[in-house]
């Protein structure tokens, strides 16, 4: 399940840098720089992390972006994040805790482009 994260992440990521240099405006361009930024550095704590307790993990599938509208697909992907909480980390409280960090910036950046940047 590590893996299908992983490649996820990744093709929001894509999906919001590319929504970044698309922004008409100064604080959607940095709300989604500042995603595009943070989510990748947690989600390599959370992946050094989980292989320090289980090992290596496996190939990691590619991904494309899923959805056009980057405010509904972060949304989408941030769900899935939750949903699947459990199961990603192993039950491993503390790589529950790195799960919740990474879900954390899916939602404030939802904030930032749904409140700030209207």
């Amino acid at each position: 399940m590590i893996e299908e994260l992983v490649s996820r992440v990744f093709a929001v990521r894509n999906a919001a840098h590319v929504a970044h240099w698309k922004s008409k405006t100064l604080s959607e361009h940095m709300a989604l720089g500042s995603f595009y930024d943070e989510i990748i550095d947690t989600l390599d704590k959370l992946v050094e992390a989980y292989q320090g307790y289980f090992g290596l993990i496996g190939e990691v599938p590619s991904a494309s972006p899923t959805q056009a509208a980057i405010i509904p697909y972060i949304t989408v992907e941030a769900a899935w994040i939750s949903k699947n909480r459990s199961t990603i980390a192993k039950s491993v409280p503390a790589l529950e805790n790195i799960v919740d960090e990474l879900t954390g910036v899916y939602l404030i950046t939802i904030y930032k482009l749904k409140i700030i940047t209207s």
